[in-house]
């Protein structure tokens, strides 16, 4: 069951499924798709990539939290006040 919550995590991404496709050698499918099923896992032998699998999943999940991260920076970034004062032909910022 390891692989099918590696292969149903919400943070792969495009470029996540891309890599995948590529290490089971192109071989096409739609992962978004109805037609993505235990059959369809089974005939791609997708058990026999289950540590790539698990390690894109990760990567996913770390890329993700990274993301997250970076995301609530410019949040605290856009609402914070900087002030810029003029010093010696330069511009600094002034703290209170």
């Amino acid at each position: 069951m390891p692989l099918i919550n590696d292969l149903k995590n919400p943070a792969m991404r495009p470029r996540h499924w891309k890599q995948l496709k590529e290490i089971i050698d192109n071989h096409d499918f739609d992962p978004y798709s109805d037609t993505f099923t235990l059959e369809s896992i089974e005939k791609l032998e997708l058990y026999k990539f289950s540590e790539q699998i698990a390690e894109i999943s990760g990567n996913a999940n770390k890329e993700q939290n990274i993301e997250k991260g970076i995301n609530e920076i410019a949040e605290i970034w856009e609402t914070l006040p900087l002030e810029m004062g003029r010093y010696k032909d330069k511009y600094y910022r002034i703290t209170t």
